[in-house]
């Protein structure tokens, strides 16, 4: 039996709702985005973890039901009446809840993680900062992992930057009572930690049990964990409307290097191009051909946009002054 634990329990909101069913640019649920890169097949159930007050206000078990129902495994929702100190206690309230065996896989809600496989039961996904091509933040608030020459974690510290290799947010552990163990004798007092997270629980297990835990290489990572880190992924994937004769002169059939770079640019972090054009719709074609072949498929095509002055209405104050400047 392996269980995918996704604890969603924080107070925290992005765009005025839980993080769980914010949906990201690509419009799936924050908590389907972050599982959507990873291989699934041998999970047999998920458990979200959510508070009751998000459940009364926002009514989102249902929601995260019909989201997941893509995914092969069975899902159960998890309600806890109180905010916990964090995912680890989170995930502790969730085993005991919900009377959790076997192994278990623990996966952030705020982060998506592309991995091609884990390795064996005990894992930590991570990602070498000096192999990623876009920038990482606020790496101070992260945890590391220290590995040996056979790919071995050696050591997980949290809020430290003691190596190259950060971890992206998913955990495994082969089995659910080495969790509680260690979780029940981190939180005695001679310890003395604070706040307690999975990466304490790993690395209790990995240097008071002698448990060996394997690095799984992430291949691609985006992090919603602060308002800052959203925003950056919604303003990589915004919606640009842009006049074709701006990119190509028709009369010379030459493009105009400096703008289509930039919208090579826009395209390759992720934004989404609507492509308007003074010519009839007859030419959509040679569009997405000549489009196509500087690597850019645009998301669609409209021709006839002849009109001299172009507004987009895109909330409630904008249509108020059109309606305004009609009259």
């Amino acid at each position: 039996m392996r269980t995918l634990l996704i604890p969603c329990a924080g107070k925290s909101l992005l765009d005025g709702v839980p993080q769980c069913i914010a949906r990201h640019p690509d419009g799936a649920f924050l908590v389907a985005k972050s599982i959507s890169g990873l291989p699934l097949d041998n999970i047999n159930q998920c458990i979200i973890t959510i508070l009751e007050e998000h459940e009364r206000q926002f009514h989102i078990s249902q929601m995260l039901m019909k989201e997941l129902q893509q995914f092969k495994f069975s899902t159960q929702i998890c309600i806890l009446q109180h905010m916990t100190s964090g995912p680890a206690e989170t995930v502790r309230k969730t085993i005991q809840k919900e009377a959790v065996h076997g192994g278990i896989i623990i996966k952030d809600v705020d982060s998506y993680v592309n991995i091609s496989r884990l390795e064996g039961d005990n894992f930590v996904a991570g990602l070498n900062i000096y192999d990623f091509d876009q920038e990482v933040y606020d790496l101070k608030n992260r945890s590391f992992v220290i590995l040996n020459e056979q790919q071995n974690i050696m050591d997980i510290i949290e809020k430290r930057i003691r190596s190259d290799v950060f971890c992206t947010g998913l955990y495994g552990i082969e089995d659910v009572e080495d969790y509680m163990e260690a979780y029940d004798a981190l939180t005695d007092d001679n310890y003395g930690i604070d706040r307690l997270y999975v990466s304490h629980i790993i690395a209790y297990l990995i240097g008071r049990k002698g448990k060996v835990f394997h690095y799984a290489k992430s291949i691609d990572y985006e992090s919603y964990g602060s308002p800052y880190e959203w925003n950056v992924i919604k303003q990589r994937r915004t919606l640009y409307f842009l006049e074709f004769e701006l990119l190509y002169d028709w009369g010379r059939e030459e493009w105009n290097t400096k703008n289509l770079e930039i919208l090579q640019k826009l395209v390759k972090t992720g934004s989404k191009i609507i492509i308007t054009t003074s010519m009839s719709n007859h030419y959509s074609r040679q569009v997405k051909e000549l489009l196509k072949g500087k690597g850019v498929v645009p998301k669609e095509i409209i021709g006839n946009c002849t009109e001299p002055m172009r507004q987009i209405l895109d909330n409630t104050n904008a249509i108020e002054r059109a309606a305004v400047q009609a009259i």
